[in-house]
């Protein structure tokens, strides 16, 4: 076991240095088909490895309901320049220093909606916006491109609504604030 163990790590190294810039990547093969490819075997699968670059798929959660007596709605989306540019992304909210929650995962353009019952009064937010590449794992957008923290005030009897837009992929953003009667339809 243990030389298969080793054998694997040499030949996935192999691999990588094969395909340059491309990450490898290992679909399973029916073990009837016939394959003309170099393979290894791994207990009863056959592995075919691919020179094609691994593509994220953009992943979608169901928005949790908001209830109709939240005080606060966060809102965000993103204009994007093409389809290609359409990958996952969601936002943390931090609310007086400790993240509070964060909206669902779902395609840029999408609206992402996330609200609460808050404290009336002067909150510190941050909202924290989180991006899924072509390739790769999520990442936080750059410091210097994140929204700014800032105070929002939470009035009586009010839903405070945050529309936040980013654009020109995620080095801009715009921040609106609106207050509408708690009895007004969500967003």
């Amino acid at each position: 076991m243990r030389y298969c163990l080793l054998l694997l790590s040499v030949a996935a190294a192999i691999l990588s240095a094969a395909c340059g810039n491309h990450r490898p990547v290992l679909r399973p093969v029916p073990p009837a088909a016939a394959v003309s490819h170099p393979f290894i075997a791994v207990s009863s699968t056959t592995v075919v490895a691919s020179t094609e670059p691994a593509v994220n798929i953009i992943p979608t959660e169901p928005p949790a309901a908001i209830s109709s007596s939240a005080n606060f709605v966060l809102v965000v989306s993103e204009a994007i320049g093409s389809p290609d540019e359409d990958l996952g992304s969601y936002t943390k909210v931090f609310l007086d220093g400790q993240e509070f929650g964060r909206t669902p995962v779902g395609p840029k353009s999408q609206e992402k909606e996330w609200g609460g019952k808050l404290d009336v009064g002067n909150h510190l937010f941050r909202f924290e916006k989180w991006d899924l590449p072509a390739v790769g794992d999520w990442g936080l957008l750059d410091a210097q491109w994140q929204p700014p923290e800032r105070f929002i005030r939470v009035e009586p009897g009010q839903r405070t609504v945050v529309r936040l837009k980013f654009y020109d992929s995620g080095h801009g953003h715009s921040l609106q604030i609106a207050r509408d009667p708690i009895g007004a339809p969500l967003p």
